[in-house]
């Protein structure tokens, strides 16, 4: 699928491992849709898998609900033939978009590293595709709200990171 290595070339920024983990995990469920591409549907509903519970709340999202309307909106794929290489499975157009504008955000913000957050303000930013047109807007969630829920979400980490060990 993807390797950190392979992430950090295409894109031209370092990644965390737990954005290589969104990514992958990504790919995996896309595969289990029988889907041979990663859309902006399956990185927004992994992303919520990765993000504090105090995120969720505040952006008032089931996981679940995004997941089933996820379903609902792309479907299933066609079974793929056994001859099928399941970790075959790239970025949509728009998906590396999202990517690419999660780095820019990163760059932005001075980080050092491309997080699970940025994924998502990535998404926030592209302000298309079917993650925000066909699930966020369409589940009542206030985009304007949740960009600064996850920027809020961001500096909280950033200070409890500065914080010494207990």
């Amino acid at each position: 699928m993807f390797t950190k290595e392979q992430l950090e070339v295409t894109y031209g920024f370092p990644f965390k491992e737990d954005a290589v983990a969104v990514l992958q995990s990504a790919g995996g469920d896309a595969t289990l849709l029988n889907h041979r591409y990663i859309g902006t549907e399956h990185l927004l509903s992994v992303y919520l898998r990765f993000a504090s519970p105090s995120l969720i709340s505040s952006l008032q999202l089931d996981v679940t609900k995004v997941r089933f309307a996820a379903l609902l909106a792309v479907g299933m794929g066609e079974e793929r033939s056994r001859l099928t290489d399941p970790s075959v499975v790239n970025l949509t157009p728009r998906a590396d978009k999202v990517i690419r504008l999660g780095v820019e955000v990163a760059r932005e913000l001075q980080d050092q590293v491309l997080e699970p957050n940025h994924i998502m303000l990535g998404i926030l930013r592209d302000g298309e595709g079917i993650a925000v047109i066909g699930l966020l807007e369409g589940l009542g969630v206030d985009l304007d709200r949740a960009w600064e829920s996850i920027l809020e979400t961001r500096l909280k980490d950033l200070a409890d990171e500065s914080l010494p060990p207990q």
